[in-house]
Order: C-alpha cells, then structure tokens, then sequence
C-alpha cells in the first residue's frame, strides 16, 4: 500500500471513531451526572468540554508539528491522550473526572495532525473529496453510535469499582483505544512527512554548505569566511490552505 494509501485509511478510520466518542455517551449521560447530584447545567459543562479543548488542541499539536516535525510520535501521544481519558471517564469517585475526562479528551489533536499530513500528501484535485469522505465517515460514526451506546450499558463490579450505565461507555471506549494506540504503534513510519523548524533548518543548513563549498572553489578562503560568519535563522514555511483547514475546525467546534 502506498503512502497516500496508509494516510487515507488512517483518517477515515480516525474520523469514524471520534463520531462514536462524541455521541456514544449521549444516551447515559445524563444518567451519570445525576447520580452525582449534578444539574443539567454541569451536564452541558461536561458535555461542551470537549469542544473547548478541541479548539485549543487544534493550533497547539499543529504548532508542535510545525516545530518538531514528529508527526507520528505525536499522533501516538494524543491515542495515549484518549485512552487515558476514557478510563479517567469511568471512574466515578467524583463528578469532575467524567468533566475533566471529555476535556483531556478533546486535547488529543490527532485529527488535525492527520488532516495536515492530507493536505501535505494528497493533490489538490482530490482534496476537496477526501474532506468530503472523511466528514461522511464522522457522520456515519455520530449515527449508530447512540444505538451503540444503549446496548452497550452493563453492570458489573470490580474489586469495588461499581460500573453500571453511566460509566461503562467510558470503558467500551478505553479499549477501542487501546487498541487504535497499539495498531498506530506498528503504522509504517515512511507513510508521514516529515515537516517543521527543525526539517526545514536542516534542509537550509544543507543548501546553505553547498552553497559555500560552491564559494570556497571559486573565490577562495575567504569567500567562505564570510559565509561562515553570515547569521543562519530557521524558516517556518507556512501554507494558507491549513489557516483556511483550521478556521473550518473551529468554526465546526464553536458551533457544534
């Protein structure tokens, strides 16, 4: 399979889980808050959370990226992300861990590091219809995942940890991704590309010691004195189509 092949799939499957996440709580939200002695007030908190940290996490991992260049060690970071919120999300000690639950849970990012690796990847002709497809796959997920959530409620007890309606999605949604982190761990690391402050100052590193060995060959030691001494200041390239990808993410999220 091809490098666009790998990216392609990665996203739509990524796409479809997060339209699950965000409503296969739905059905048993409520349920949860109330057995905290929680309002509907607290139940929009939790609810809205995720959202608030998703616009934050957008520009922030694209930042990371930008500076860093790892996309995929960041990819694997916000899978850890997820997984640790779902399971914070099942304990049910208090009302805030199901709040600060959804808010961890939308600083994960890893949308937006696989949406730049499309725009990256993917020429402009079919850019737009992968946009298309992936948001066709969200909403697919967002469709059967109440259903998913009524049928997957259960009661059980461990070790005196009660689970019952209200926090059994957050552990049918820690093993999903548990298992996405462990498949995104063996995802071949020649399908990313690898960009920011730190590829970009090698690359003009490179050309810039081409450029004075080209100089040393023609006009000597001290040619390329001067060039030694010249300051060298890493560039950021930046692409409007990702201002424009991110103004349509936060437009998505303060809306939603």
């Amino acid at each position: 399979m091809g490098k666009e092949g790998w990216i392609m799939k990665l996203t739509a499957l990524r796409f479809f889980l997060a339209g699950i996440e965000n409503y296969i709580i739905a059905p048993t939200a409520w349920y949860y808050v109330r057995s905290f002695g929680q309002s509907k007030f607290f139940l929009a908190l939790v609810l809205v959370s995720y959202n608030i940290a998703a616009i934050i996490a957008g520009p922030l991992f694209g930042f990371l990226t930008d500076r860093f260049g790892n996309a995929k060690l960041l990819f694997i970071c916000s899978n850890v992300l997820k997984f640790v919120a779902s399971m914070m999300y099942s304990i049910n000690l208090s009302a805030y861990f199901p709040l600060c639950a959804r808010f961890i849970t939308g600083l994960d990012g890893g949308i937006a590091i696989l949406l730049g690796q499309i725009a990256l990847q993917i020429n402009e002709e079919s850019r737009g219809k992968s946009f298309l497809f992936f948001e066709g796959v969200y909403c697919l997920g967002s469709a059967i995942s109440p259903g998913i959530g009524s049928f997957i409620s259960f009661r059980v007890n461990i070790l005196g940890w009660d689970i019952n309606e209200g926090n059994s999605p957050g552990i049918v949604l820690a093993i999903i991704w548990l298992l996405f982190l462990i498949f995104s761990l063996f995802l071949p690391g020649t399908m990313w590309v690898e960009t920011g402050t730190r590829i970009e100052k090698l690359n003009v590193s490179a050309y810039e010691e081409e450029e004075r060995s080209s100089e040393y060959n023609k006009d000597g030691d001290q040619s390329l004195r001067e060039g030694c001494s010249s300051e060298k200041k890493p560039r950021i390239m930046w692409d409007s189509r990702i201002f424009c990808l991110f103004f349509l993410m936060f437009t998505n999220m303060g809306f939603s």
